[in-house]
């Protein structure tokens, strides 16, 4: 599974980001919805594009191969998949599923290494980026600390002395000092939990107020150069938020335009930082730019539902985006 020649004069280029022009890809991946898909980061195997759906596998692909670009199919869980991640080294994947199970599988063997039982269904699950034996995930009511080297229990457990609700996703800051989270919560006035702040060695709550808006948020994205995050909202625009305490929403700049119309609807960051792609209900790709939110361009992806898009972390006009039918689609 080493990385194609296609990828080799890129691995150390710093070359900026651009919008693809056409799509180069396509292919049909799953017989249910994918939920999620994650470009591998780590070098050697940054050609490796990984899909978690409703029919209960993660499958890797390779996204360049001329025939068979299934390269592994991992029959881990029993139930739909949410909610897929690679590990740091890209040895391993951390997959959530309504089977209420989070897994730790070994890519080149197929093999499940670690099972981390929960009482309800696992929608979202992350590696600690410091930490790699660390991992978060999130269920109804709590966020659960694992230390995979003894995961019979979890080592911590985080939960709100109010309603939180499912844990939709999760995201770690750059250091890993802080985790934010974002449940489905609405109150009739107001989502004051649905973006939360925690410490994460004490799993002190440091804010329930970061979204004020009565929309739930669904997806999370962390700058990969700034200390900001985007977030997913159910009011079809994405913003702005600040990982650093006061976390505030920038209000001058949101991307607008995309229809989420109550679907988990993935976005991306590009790894220079200036683009932002995210799916949408109608069926369409779109590109914004990051600084002032101005919509660069829109592709057709032929679907009733775009459901995640991923920029490749090498290739600086790669995109990847699944779809509701179970398809996906590669831009450059």
């Amino acid at each position: 599974m080493q990385s194609t020649p296609k990828l080799h004069p890129h691995l150390n280029s710093h070359q900026a980001n651009r919008c693809p022009t056409k799509e180069v890809h396509q292919w049909a991946g799953h017989s249910g919805v994918i939920n999620r898909l994650a470009w591998c980061s780590a070098a050697p195997y940054s050609h490796l594009l990984l899909s978690a759906s409703m029919d209960t596998t993660v499958r890797v692909w390779n996204a360049w191969a001329q025939y068979q670009q299934c390269v592994r199919t991992l029959r881990t869980h029993t139930k739909a998949v949410r909610d897929a991640q690679w590990s740091e080294d890209g040895q391993q994947i951390l997959s959530s599923s309504y089977d209420r199970t989070a897994a730790i599988t070994d890519v080149q063997t197929g093999q499940c290494c670690t099972v981390l039982d929960h009482p309800n269904f696992v929608s979202c699950g992350k590696f600690h980026p410091v930490m790699p034996y660390i991992v978060a995930t999130g269920t109804n009511e709590s966020i659960q600390v694992w230390d995979i080297r003894s995961p019979e229990v979890p080592c911590r457990t985080f939960t709100y002395k109010e309603h939180l609700g499912q844990v939709q996703d999760l995201m770690f800051s750059h250091d890993g000092q802080e985790l934010f989270s974002c449940s489905e919560v609405v109150s009739r006035d107001s989502s004051d939990r649905s973006i939360m702040a925690w410490d994460f060695k004490t799993g002190v709550t440091l804010s329930n107020q970061i979204f004020q808006e009565r929309y739930t948020v669904t997806r999370l994205c962390l700058h990969p150069k700034l200390n900001q995050f985007i977030a997913q909202t159910q009011g079809s625009y994405a913003a702005i938020f600040s990982t650093e305490r006061p976390y505030k929403m920038n209000k001058n700049t949101r991307f607008e335009g995309h229809k989420t119309a109550g679907y988990n609807i993935g976005l991306s960051v590009s790894r220079d930082g200036n683009l932002v792609y995210t799916g949408c209900a109608e069926g369409k790709l779109h590109c914004y730019n990051f600084h002032n939110a101005r919509k660069i361009r829109t592709f057709d992806c032929r679907s009733d539902v775009v459901m995640d898009a991923v920029c490749h972390p090498v290739l600086p006009s790669a995109v990847a985006c699944a779809t509701w039918s179970g398809n996906l689609h590669v831009f450059q």
